[in-house]
């Protein structure tokens, strides 16, 4: 059953990665992604702060970097979920969005395995969430 699971999410992943992504206001884009998070995550406190800049971001997005992006946002909650720092920033040719968390941190002993499948710090986690 979980292997049936798993296939099923990564043939999904794969379906939405062949998507051609929208192009996005990224200030736009980056509200709602945080509203429809915090709908689930009510026991949350946060900042949300855009640059102060000349021009507007824009980003090319899918369904990917959506969900991608609730998986920070929970992992960030999930540390520490009170007073999460979410910040916009862009240059000409970039854009950055800064999640910061006031939780416990990582051990340096796993800090730069990070991003591989299977590295997890939570005792329930599947360590696919920031990969």
């Amino acid at each position: 059953m979980c292997k049936s699971r798993l296939q099923n999410l990564v043939s999904n992943a794969d379906r939405r990665r062949m998507a051609e992504p929208e192009v996005l206001d990224a200030e736009v884009w980056l509200a709602g992604v945080v509203q429809r998070w915090l709908v689930l995550r009510p026991d949350v406190s946060h900042q949300f702060d855009v640059a102060e800049k000349r021009g507007r971001p824009w980003l090319a997005v899918d369904a990917t970097l959506d969900q991608a992006l609730t998986n920070l946002l929970n992992n960030a909650a999930d540390a520490n979920p009170e007073n999460i720092a979410i910040r916009l920033d862009w240059q000409s040719e970039s854009v950055v969005i800064d999640i910061r968390d006031h939780g416990p941190g990582v051990a340096m002993s796993i800090a730069d395995q990070l991003g591989e499948t299977f590295i997890s710090t939570k005792s329930k986690g599947m360590g696919i969430g920031l990969f």
